[in-house]
């Protein structure tokens, strides 16, 4: 057992905790939300220890340990990887069969020669192996990839005590996770889990949080209605100051105070984005081409003949496991278009080649936030010694760029040091969509991103006029804003990766992924569903051997494959339907409905699934 009661910790002026109090039984795996700069991490370094809270208690169950993964790893560096996983005081064969799904790349070598991503892997490796009772995790996904997640969510639902989880990973909390927890404005507020098993965590949650909100802004409407009559009161001249009076009084100057801080969170709740259609450089014919295409990276072969024609519009999902090649080829297109990276960055093709249009301008997300001065404030940041910045024709203030963002405007005088990690990434953000590029290269976007920020960064993608790469593991993110997937698919870690370009999102990836990897074992490379779209992408050519010749589809076939398409799109417009209504609590009130739409919903799952597999083996043969 875990508990904190009247918990509360300042920063300065800001207060992150106040009053917050919240038991966490041995049987919970809560997921910890909140607004990036709302203090999650904070409470968890208060809970590991690591910070002194100015007053309340932090109670655990006598004799209780406590395993925990901070954001920055604190691990001695002279160690090797596994010496330091080994700490955790597990069998050989528990470290190395973490250090294997985690892909710790060099497990013997020293941890301070590691790349930041492989020293936090390592760390989680070792806190996951800890025989503790209580588990707390800060972004225990950031830079993993689906196989590794997979392990980290196994290790998650085993645990035996408490587990706390801050993550801006949604499809990580429904896997894992059996409540939710808010930190909002220094407050614990825990939420009911799902009433059924239709819904996930995070939607029972958005939905119980919209109802929320909603009786906080009604309770706001009734309290300034009687603040109203109050002031009325005052103003007429109260009579002599009885004991009744003076209550009167008192009591209008703390309906006072009540109004203007609700308003003032409602103000904050409401704030949005409006990013209007930028005006980007105009983009020329040649955009950015690949004609079989070949990465080499350390002596290391990572993939072979890529070819893809990159089109206005699109926006490309890059996926596949880390070392694959993800990150080299963003850095291929970055080295092609002549940004300035060290030496260690730079990647030229080994093969083929990589075309980039003479209008062809990119910005760049920094994961790292290594473009950040840590000692200088927002303004400086995003506008240098000015106090405009320009976006498209447009000359916006600085606070009201930093609104559209979700800052206060009188955060422009803030150093960039006193900003939590999601914070600093909003800072990001606000940067790379200033200027005229027409090409945005993306590594791990989402990563520290609460669930509003993902809205602006969904928002302002799908506004933006270009063409983006956008490299993440966060499924549902991909599913919102990808036009395409590039998928870096590999059977054999000793062998380069076949890259292959699908036109759709990550859902239809994903249910397509099964026949492909098949193909590809039996030494095929199957037709990508990109090649319905003549001169827009195809797949890698690859380095198999010529594939025996094909069996012609028969007459029946024939009939089948030409109606095929038809059936997976009105089936899919069939799910479009049902899975807004899923979202819609009018409709799912009834319980008897809501039944029916979920059998429904999960049977049209099922059949699409089936209906992309049939149809990949049908297209696998020759026509007549």
């Amino acid at each position: 057992m875990l508990a904190v009661r009247s918990l509360r910790f300042s920063h300065g002026s800001r207060v992150i905790l106040d009053d917050a109090t919240q038991v966490f039984d041995d049987a919970d795996r809560t997921a910890l939300v909140g607004d990036n700069g709302a203090g999650k991490s904070t409470l968890l370094s208060m809970l590991a220890g690591r910070f002194k809270a100015e007053g309340g208690t932090i109670e655990r169950g006598r004799g209780q340990t406590l395993a925990f993964l901070a954001q920055e790893p604190t691990l001695d560096p002279k160690l090797s990887a596994r010496d330091a996983v080994a700490l955790s005081g597990r069998e050989p064969w528990e470290v190395d069969e973490a250090l294997s799904r985690l892909h710790i790349a060099e497990p013997d070598k020293e941890v301070g020669a590691l790349s930041g991503g492989q020293r936090r892997r390592v760390d989680l490796a070792r806190v996951l192996l800890e025989q503790s009772d209580i588990l707390l995790l800060d972004e225990p996904t950031n830079h993993l990839d689906k196989s590794a997640i997979a392990y980290v969510a196994e290790r998650v639902r085993r645990w035996g005590g408490p587990v706390i989880v801050v993550s801006h990973d949604r499809a990580f909390l429904d896997d894992t996770c059996t409540r939710v927890v808010e930190l909002s404005r220094g407050k614990l507020h825990a939420y009911a889990p799902p009433a059924d098993n239709a819904t996930t965590l995070t939607h029972s949650f958005i939905e119980q949080k919209v109802v929320r909100d909603d009786v906080m802004v009604k309770t706001q409407h009734k309290k300034e209605r009687l603040w109203l009559r109050e002031l009325a009161w005052l103003r007429a001249g109260t009579p002599a100051r009885t004991t009744k009076q003076t209550a009167r009084i008192d009591r209008a100057g703390e309906l006072q105070a009540f109004v203007e801080t609700e308003a003032d969170a409602i103000r904050h709740k409401q704030k949005t984005v409006a990013l209007e259609g930028q005006q980007v450089r105009r983009l020329g014919k040649t955009i950015i081409e690949c004609k079989g295409l070949a990465l080499d990276r350390g002596g290391k072969r990572l993939f072979n003949n890529l070819d893809l024609v990159v089109t206005r519009g699109q926006r490309w999902g890059v996926v596949g496991e880390n070392g694959a090649g993800k990150t080299s080829f963003l850095l291929a297109i970055q080295h092609a278009c002549g940004r300035n990276l060290p030496e260690s960055e730079q990647v030229e093709p080994a093969e083929g080649a990589l075309i980039v249009g003479e209008n062809t301008h990119i910005a760049v997300f920094d994961q790292h936030r290594a473009q950040l001065d840590p000692d200088a404030t927002l303004e400086a940041t995003l506008a240098a010694d000015n106090d405009h910045v320009f976006f498209g024709e447009q000359r916006i203030h600085v606070s009201s760029w930093l609104e559209r963002f979700l800052f206060d405007g009188s955060d422009r005088k803030r150093r960039v040091k006193t900003l939590s990690g999601g914070e600093q990434n909003r800072l990001v953000l606000a940067r790379l969509f200033l200027g005229d590029a027409n090409v945005l290269l993306l590594d791990e976007p989402t990563n520290d991103l609460d669930v509003t920020t993902l809205g602006v960064l969904e928002e302002a993608l799908m506004e933006h006029q270009g063409c983006a790469f956008i490299i993440s593991h966060d499924r549902r993110f991909l599913d919102r804003v990808a036009t395409g997937i590039l998928a870096f698919e590999r059977l054999d870690p000793d062998k380069p990766s076949v890259v292959m370009p699908i036109i759709g999102d990550w859902t239809h990836y994903e249910r397509t992924q099964n026949a492909r990897l098949a193909a590809l074992a039996k030494g095929q490379l199957p037709q990508s569903s990109s090649s319905s779209n003549a001169g827009t992408a195809s797949a890698g050519k690859g380095a198999a051997a010529p594939a025996a010749p094909r069996r012609k589809r028969s007459n029946k076939e024939e009939r089948e494959f030409a109606s095929i398409e038809n059936s997976i799109q009105l089936q899919e417009a069939r799910r479009e339907i049902l899975a807004a209504k899923v979202l819609n609590p009018d409709e799912m009130k009834d319980s008897f409905r809501a039944k029916a739409i979920s059998d429904e919903l999960n049977g049209l799952d099922s059949s699409i699934e089936a209906l992309y597999v049939r149809w990949q083996i049908l297209s696998d043969l020759a026509p007549m």
